[in-house]
């Protein structure tokens, strides 16, 4: 046992190298397997967070689909230029983007593992490390939703993988092209990719900081800052149509970004403002979500960090000949430095650097997943070599069913068997598929207004505009954008529970409304209380009121009069039956 184990395990060769890389691709390939199953599973079925950033791309295969559809305009603008591309390529292919936001996990995927067990080749060159680094970022990887969205923070890590790569083994004009790729898929990436090469100017010299003297490092600092500017300027020649990003002083008057908004930033916890934060903190927001419900869910390249200090005073004593390569292994730590230096940043200058979570959360999990992995080799080969040599095959043993049982199959069952979903999917399947035909059949300048979550299915699943979507389309990054789905929110509201057909009619028109989609419930106290956006704006406007204080709402009077479709609670009216009735109680009225 204790031979293969020193050969299989240890001996670095080509042959060895390439069984650890198979098995990290299998492991990545078999975690995809089941995001992939559930992704075909049926015909209505899409990433919860690709019903905003991928829908809008059906305009690739038909030019003439959302027409004036300010939702579409907006999440196709706000699309970063590689992304938009990439998808707009493989449709003039023939591969639909709905299609391809299921496919490019698995790709993403083989990527990153490949790179990230490379990387950490170069730092150490065991396979085994390279396994269990590759093996420790696929955990974190699908613990999460990013990369199933197929959305462009799917690209982040495989691409961030891809530049450390090339630039540990000093490649220039690879490196320098994975920059370029990051900032055309994931800009955020990439001004962390060139913090990380400007530190290359620096050298700790008798505990003092000093310019290095080396003209090369210039070179690089030359070259990637001139790529960063060049790829990052067209987002400040070229403004949004939107206007101006949201400042912190105006988001802070806004509910939407408090603690229970749905794009909450703001907390009066500390800890939960700086580290557990969504969109705020420095953690990943699966770590903390795990560290809620018990110490024990951490994932395991957390833990063997946390214990590093008590790792690296066990090494002090015993000593291995491979060594990981001290100029190699420093980037590790450049990277959280360049990283956190960003968040703090962002913080400092939101909301103009988007978000400062996007700082860290990607490279956090390249971070620890590398280090856990250097962790775990040296010190299980420091205690292999210490021991008596007929204790040696036993821990091997335990060793091998540790590395290939458990970190790779152990933790995901432990999460499964707490309740919770692994991989991470979000998949989004749909549930009325009548409705879906129906709207799809209609003309594509039709337009849909409603209020129930099934809304946010629409655009994806019948490719055809609404008035307004959930929280994931009213994003509030943009005054300009934000306000006009809060007043087309709001003035929905009010037509919907006015008593008043005046109001309804005037609401149909104003915004050029076809259907108008129902809950059966809608109208019911209960349904007002237990309805996450329509509390939302209680603020603002109380349907509640609304029903208490007039007499039965318009809408809920003509439910089966104007009726055209109706699928288990869900009722879709016609807006011309609508305004029919309408017009005839306002003849009446009148008369």
């Amino acid at each position: 046992m204790l031979f293969i184990f020193n050969h299989l395990f240890l001996k670095y060769s080509k042959k060895y190298v390439i069984f650890w890389l198979v098995l990290s691709i299998f492991f990545s390939i078999f975690y995809s397997y089941f995001a992939l199953e559930q992704a075909f599973s049926g015909k209505y079925i899409i990433q919860d967070d690709a019903r905003q950033h991928v829908f809008w791309m059906a305009r690739f295969i038909d030019p003439q689909l959302y027409p004036n559809d300010i939702l579409a305009d907006y999440f196709q603008e706000a699309a970063p230029l590689g992304y938009t591309k990439l998808y707009q390529v493989f449709s003039l292919l023939g591969i639909h983007p709905f299609l391809l936001h299921k496919l490019l996990p698995l790709a993403l995927g083989l990527v990153a593992t490949s790179y990230l067990f490379f990387f950490t080749l170069e730092i150490l060159p065991i396979p085994l490390a390279g396994f269990c680094a590759a093996t420790f970022l696929n955990l974190s990887l699908w613990t999460r939703d990013d990369l199933v969205s197929g959305t462009p923070v799917a690209f982040a890590v495989p691409l961030f993988c891809s530049f450390l790569y090339y630039y540990i083994t000093e490649n220039k004009v690879l490196t320098l092209l994975s920059m370029a790729l990051l900032g055309l898929f994931y800009p955020q990436c990439l001004l962390v990719a060139f913090g990380l090469i400007s530190l290359r100017i620096f050298r700790l010299h008798h505990k003092m900081i000093k310019f290095s003297a080396e003209i090369n490092d210039y070179i690089w600092l030359l070259a990637a800052g001139l790529l960063t500017f060049l790829v990052l300027l067209p987002y400040v020649v070229f403004p949004s149509s939107f206007g101006e990003v949201i400042t912190k002083s105006e988001a802070q008057q806004l509910p939407v970004f408090q603690a229970e908004g749905w794009s909450s930033f703001f907390s009066s916890h500390p800890f939960q403002y700086w580290f557990c934060g969504k969109r705020s903190g420095i953690l990943p927001t699966d770590w903390c979500r795990f560290y809620r419900r018990g110490l024990e869910l951490l994932p395991p390249q957390l833990w063997l960090c946390i214990i590093l200090p008590i790792g690296l005073y066990v090494l002090k004593k015993f000593s291995f000949s491979v060594e990981p390569s001290p100029k190699k292994a420093i980037v590790l730590l450049q990277l959280a430095f360049v990283s956190l230096t960003l968040f703090l940043l962002a913080h400092g200058l939101a909301f103009t650097l988007h978000l400062p979570n996007r700082y860290t959360e990607h490279t956090l999990k390249i971070v620890f997943a590398v280090s856990a992995a250097l962790l775990l080799v040296r010190f299980m080969l420091s205690i292999l070599g210490k021991i008596p040599p007929k204790t040696q095959p036993l821990l091997a043993t335990l060793w091998l069913f540790f590395i290939i049982i458990y970190i790779p199959m152990g933790y995901p069952l432990l999460l499964i068997n707490e309740g919770y979903e692994f991989p991470s999917t979000d998949y989004v399947k749909g549930q009325y598929p009548e409705l879906y035909q129906f709207l799809e059949n209609q003309p594509k300048d039709s337009l849909t207004a409603s209020l129930v979550p099934e809304t946010n299915n629409l655009p994806s699943f019948t490719q055809r505009s609404i008035l307004v979507g959930g929280s994931g389309y009213a994003l509030p990054y943009h005054p300009q954008f934000f306000q006009e789905m809060e007043r087309r929110t709001l003035d929905l509201i009010q037509a919907q529970y006015s008593s008043e057909p005046e109001k309804v009619s005037e609401f149909i028109n104003r915004y050029g409304i076809d259907f108008w989609l129902l809950d059966k419930s809608a109208f019911t106290q209960d349904y007002i209380k237990q309805d996450e956006w329509l509390n939302a704006f209680a603020h603002q406007i109380n349907p509640q009121e609304l029903l208490s204080a007039q007499t039965r709402p318009f809408l809920e009077k003509n439910l089966n009069k104007c009726a055209i479709l109706q699928a288990d609670q869900l009722i879709l009216l016609d807006a011309n039956c609508l305004l029919k009735i309408s017009s005839r109680a306002f003849i009446k009225k009148d008369s």
